[in-house]
């Protein structure tokens, strides 16, 4: 997702890069609410019930359509890694939203600098243009545990 924008860094990896350069977890997960909001819920004609990218509260966003609410986590991650959620999190979260009859999804978004170094060397800084690595939702469920790394058939984009 470029929009004829161009980084504000040189090709290849910047040597001394100082911390405050660099994207935060938080920086990410803004970027990634973000997305998700503007790209794919307003698009396809969702409700936005609640955005919020605090790494403190869970669900990110809330959509609603046809009457059914969806209570989204977004995890953000830099390629090549990927994004997790902690079991207790991921449990807590869908025992949460069954309060109020939501179906509980995981969104790991990814970000990949359009620089090809940058990108092999998993680094996100400010000013940077990146890929967006977004392929949908993972339903999650309270067992003791899940498996969050599946096939790209098992994502889903909400399509009724």
């Amino acid at each position: 997702m470029q929009n004829n924008i161009e980084s504000i860094w040189a090709a290849g990896c910047p040597q001394n890069v100082k911390e405050e350069q660099k994207l935060s977890f938080q920086d990410l997960l803004v970027l990634g609410v973000d997305y998700i909001v503007k790209q794919f819920a307003l698009k396809r004609g969702f409700k936005i019930e609640v955005a919020q990218a605090n790494i403190q509260k869970l669900p990110n966003i809330v959509l609603k359509r046809n009457d059914v609410l969806y209570a989204i986590a977004v995890v953000p991650f830099v390629y090549p890694n990927y994004a997790y959620l902690k079991d207790e999190i991921r449990i807590q979260l869908v025992h949460n939203v069954k309060a109020y009859n939501a179906i509980p999804l995981y969104a790991p978004i990814g970000f990949r600098s359009t620089d090809s170094e940058r990108a092999k060397a998993s680094m996100a800084l400010k000013g940077d243009t990146f890929d967006i690595l977004f392929r949908g939702f993972i339903q999650l469920n309270d067992k003791e545990s899940q498996n969050l790394i599946v096939e790209n058939t098992e994502f889903s984009l909400l399509e009724e």
